[in-house]
């Protein structure tokens, strides 16, 4: 991915260059694959609409922002991928088709603002979700296997339906 975001000119060095070209309480939307080799905290209200891949080699936070992940016009991969965690955070917003990859952890913070939809998959050491945030997940085998490939030798565990109620 690193090098499709070289090819399509939109690889950025630190996540500055990056939120440089999204104004504070602005929007902006990429297509293809943007990779930043840095982490990535989404703030100041910032609204991010990714049609395809958005990868990082850190972590990558929405504290207080928007990321929205669509698949490109007729399929293909999307998804947020990095080395490090993947945390939507008490003001964050998160939405998306695609897969959520991270090396380390995945975890959705309490919070009653915004549910999250997510139609793909979650690939990861830890998954942690707190508090009252709705999260509804709906697992796509196309869109992971668009976006890792395919594999026949890889384990996969699925949940059909889970569901708490207090």
């Amino acid at each position: 991915y690193k090098n499709q975001a070289i090819a399509q000119g939109q690889y950025f060095a630190k996540a500055k260059d990056f939120l440089d070209l999204i104004p504070k309480f602005g929007e902006e939307t990429f297509n293809g694959v943007v990779y930043i080799d840095d982490s990535l905290t989404i703030n100041w209200e910032r609204k991010i609409n990714m049609n395809g891949v958005i990868a990082a080699s850190g972590s990558i936070d929405i504290s207080l922002g928007q990321l929205f992940i669509n698949q490109p016009a007729g399929g293909g991969a999307s998804g947020v991928l990095t080395q490090g965690n993947f945390e939507v955070g008490l003001f964050g917003n998160f939405q998306g088709t695609g897969l959520i990859y991270a090396g380390d952890r995945v975890r959705f913070r309490t919070s009653i603002l915004y549910p999250i939809t997510l139609t793909g998959g979650i690939l990861s050491r830890r998954t942690w979700v707190s508090g009252f945030r709705r999260i509804d997940i709906y697992f796509d085998t196309q869109i992971i296997n668009d976006t890792l490939g395919s594999s026949t030798e890889t384990p996969v565990i699925e949940i059909n339906h889970w569901e708490e109620e207090y």
